[in-house]
């Protein structure tokens, strides 16, 4: 028997195996006729069927993990060990925006105290970042929509470790408007001015950063926590 005959012996073997476990209506056969190896000798190298055998040997693993998670959370231990994790994963996802809303909230009554009711912060996450809208309310939403007066607001950015670059970045991108009219555009002019006013308080902006910071640390644990539930989902049964 030659290399590539036992090859194709292997794979059909393996092959078998999953489509049994999956009960699959017409599974491969167990062995190959004369007729098959005759093909796959001819079609495949030696190199493509050990590739095909790695293909199977690693859906057979998975297969086997599958079919034990799912045999775990059928029985009654499982169905309640599944149930709390996800219940975790709930509450993860709730402190998760706890923190956010946290942030927003603090940060809405800086700019309040400083420039007045009628601005706004919008607080949003991306891995190891966070990103800031500030600007004016929207007087007019039913006209114009968005949350911004003139649909504008300027942007603060921190991230931590990011693609753009090593280390921390803590920076604001103040856009562009247009033209306006100085004498008849008061929200315009006072926009700029609260523009200048923000990234010229750097106590305001230190504190910022740190509430930043602390919001980022207590995040990355959230999110460590939550790996760690869905290994476990993945695996119940050798992540005991």
């Amino acid at each position: 028997m030659g290399q590539k005959e036992k090859l194709i012996r292997q794979y059909f073997a393996l092959k078998h195996k999953f489509d049994m476990n999956e009960n699959c209506v017409n599974p491969c056969p167990a062995e190959p006729t004369e007729k098959d190896i005759r093909s796959m000798q001819k079609e495949f190298k030696v190199m493509d069927l050990e590739y095909k055998i790695s293909c199977v040997e690693t859906a057979l693993r998975n297969q086997s993990i599958r079919l034990e998670r799912e045999n775990y959370f059928a029985t009654e231990e499982g169905k309640l060990a599944k149930e709390n994790a996800e219940n975790e994963k709930s509450n993860i996802w709730a402190q998760h925006k706890n923190l956010l809303i946290e942030l927003e909230n603090w940060l809405n009554n800086e700019i309040r105290y400083l420039f007045g009711n009628n601005w706004l912060c919008n607080v949003n996450t991306g891995y190891r970042s966070v990103h800031i809208a500030i600007g004016m309310k929207n007087i007019h939403p039913e006209k114009s929509g968005g949350v911004f007066e003139f649909g504008h607001s300027f942007d603060i950015t921190y991230d931590k470790d990011s693609f753009y670059k090593p280390g921390v970045r803590f920076e604001m991108n103040y856009g562009c408007m247009g033209a306006f009219d100085l004498f008849e555009d008061t929200y315009r002019s006072e926009y700029l001015e609260g523009q200048g006013k923000f990234a010229n308080n750097k106590k305001l902006l230190k504190d910022l950063f740190d509430k930043i910071e602390d919001i980022e640390n207590r995040n990355n644990e959230l999110e460590k926590k939550m790996r760690e539930i869905e290994k476990w989902l993945e695996n119940p049964t050798n992540n005991k």
